[in-house]
């Protein structure tokens, strides 16, 4: 302890130093991208993300939104906007012009001020013609990266692992995705992942050819690329739907592959697919899908319908009627579908509203009939299953605290796998955030896990116990120096702790984060996540399981606007461990070239 004790000295001693120049920093701590994705996805950490979810944000960070001429289909694929915020946009454009800047987007109807300005990052106002700097003209981008990582003295336990991507804008109207990857072995001499992906965009028209996403509704007939924890914020209990869209990561390991199309007339898109998803059976399998939508003022609608070929049995035939509306400033939502082979029926419904200026209150419910089983990636990916979503924003006017407060129960009515009827889980978190200058933010956050059986039969769910965590962040930021201290205890089978110091510095062409971490968890139940920095489109959060601590260390570097290096290195070493496991080490190089 008196290490960790002198390591947050340590961190934290850049920071006790007066600048003797003018900050740049804004009023309120001004977030990194993984703060405000965290923010804008409703959750408290980068842990709870997901992958695509984070890939999607980061493609979208390096490539900002042109929001002035962007169509309306384009700015409804965004992550970013609900259709009623589209349609208020579009409304304003066509009635003053083009936007200026951010604080402008805040005064548009339906686009809160505190809510615009985590959008920033991801929006440009320039205006159609306007000479851009030469990182956002690129139009060809090409990423390498590479990594090997060994256990110990013995060379069998050495495994490498490489990723090649490429990815061309803007070609009068025609983008092109390529990405590979090997094992981790290191032996394979072909490429085992590869992703490719060619489409054609003109405003109202588009088609794709190669690997793709497809996103109908709320998740109940067709979500792939993105999948959802049930604790979230009320950002994310409604979700937006984009249809169709490339994959973002190197190998598009969860895209379906395929054909795919969208038009638009007038208020209505058509959304049509045709993909050949690997069947349960191991043979051929077909899978076309159809989405009408319209897009109103105030709602939106939609009508699915997915066919999937080589599963036992006959053809599984599935669809779904979906809607959202903004209603005063009242989000509504719904969806209902029927999987029309096993006439077994899945809804979910919620809505999410602003109590006054400071307090978002959203809450949702679903039920899913035994037997029903969505085609890919689903938000609620149980099958068999009731259950309920509250969750409570507020942010103090003074912008000095914020609360959040988030919790689901689930209800399993029927046997299924590894369920027995009855079975139950309830789950609850709290965050609170206090900035009491305008560089310090202090975060508390304690959530509690149990599971059990309504009917007193024993569940075969592998930890039916309490899980009862308590984490504390400290992050303090400078213009040119970041620190961040992690506190994280844990009880469920045993105590459990994790505790890490992590110092950032950012000069004007690049990042350097050094962190060092200790931590404790005896059972593999107990094991806790954390988030590491990584390159873009990779995103790592390891699980740190026995007693030991880790090293990392992450550099990246910005050349000339036209290539980027980076570095990212890690040590975990164990002690006082039965196994005595050798120590494991990392190692991975990436590059950008842009042009």
């Amino acid at each position: 302890m008196l290490m960790i004790f002198l390591l947050n000295i340590f961190f934290l001693l850049p920071s006790l130093v007066p600048e003797t120049f003018p900050s740049l920093e804004s009023p309120r701590l001004p977030p990194d991208l993984e703060s405000v994705v965290c923010r804008l996805t409703g959750v408290s950490s980068p842990e709870e993300v997901g992958e695509e979810r984070m890939l999607e944000f980061q493609k979208l960070a390096s490539r900002p939104l042109k929001v002035n001429g962007a169509a309306p289909e384009e700015l409804r694929a965004c992550v970013l906007f609900t259709s009623y915020q589209v349609a208020a946009l579009q409304d304003y454009l066509e009635r003053t012009g083009p936007l200026l800047s951010a604080l402008e987007l805040g005064q548009v109807d339906g686009f809160r001020p505190e809510l615009v300005a985590s959008y920033a990052v991801f929006l440009d106002f320039s205006l159609p013609g306007d000479r851009l700097p030469m990182q956002k003209r690129a139009r060809h981008q090409l990423q390498l990266k590479g990594g090997l990582s060994w256990q110990g003295s013995s060379p069998v336990s050495t495994g490498g692992r490489a990723a090649l991507r490429y990815a061309a804008d803007d070609l009068g109207g025609w983008s092109i995705r390529l990405g590979t990857s090997w094992p981790e072995t290191g032996k394979a001499v072909l490429p085992v992942d590869l992703t490719a992906s060619l489409s054609w965009q003109r405003r109202r028209f588009g088609c794709i050819v190669g690997d793709m996403n497809l996103r109908f509704g709320q998740g109940l007939l067709l979500w792939n690329g993105v999948r959802f924890t049930n604790l979230a914020g009320t950002a994310t209990v409604l979700r937006n739907p984009s249809g169709l869209s490339l994959p973002s990561s190197f190998n598009g390991t969860n895209a379906l592959a395929g054909f795919g199309m969208k038009a638009g007339f007038g208020d209505f898109q058509l959304t049509g697919a045709l993909s050949f998803p690997e069947a349960d059976s191991g043979g051929p399998s077909l899978l076309p899908a159809l989405n009408l939508s319209w897009f109103g003022r105030q709602v939106r609608s939609g009508h699915s319908i997915v066919v999937q070929t080589g599963r036992p049995g006959r053809p599984r035939v599935a669809s779904s009627v979906d809607f959202s509306a903004c209603i005063r400033g009242t989000d509504i939502f719904g969806e209902v579908a029927v999987d029309w082979s096993a006439l077994r029926p899945a809804v979910v419904s919620g809505f999410r509203q602003p109590l006054g200026e400071q307090v978002v209150l959203a809450c949702s419910g679903h039920y899913h009939a035994p037997g029903y089983s969505p085609v890919s990636g689903p938000v609620y990916h149980h099958e068999n299953e009731a259950g309920a979503l509250l969750t409570v924003d507020f942010r103090s006017s003074d912008r000095l605290h914020a609360l959040m407060f988030s919790a689901d129960f689930a209800w399993h009515p029927a046997a299924l796998r590894t369920l027995e009827a009855g079975d139950w889980q309830a789950r609850s978190s709290l965050t609170y955030v206090f900035c009491p200058i305008s560089s310090w933010q202090l975060a508390v956050r304690h959530s509690i896990k149990e599971r059990g059986n309504l009917l007193g039969k024993p569940s075969r769910y592998a930890a039916f116990k309490l899980r009862n965590e308590l984490r504390f962040d400290i992050r303090h930021v400078r213009t040119f120096w970041e620190t961040a201290v992690r506190t994280h205890f844990q009880y469920s089978e045993d105590f459990s702790f994790l505790i890490y110091a992590e110092g950032i510095w950012k000069p004007s062409w690049g990042s350097l984060h050094f962190r060092q971490s200790f931590f404790r968890a005896d059972h593999w139940s107990d094991r806790i996540y954390a988030y590491e920095r990584d390159f873009p489109l990779s995103f790592s959060v390891p699980a740190y399981c026995g007693r030991g601590g880790w090293t990392s260390l992450f550099f990246r570097a910005e050349l000339a606007g036209w290539c980027a290096l980076g570095v990212k290195g890690n040590f975990t070493f164990w002690y006082r461990d039965e196994r005595r496991k050798p120590g494991k080490a990392g190692l991975k190089l990436w590059c950008a070239f842009r042009f």
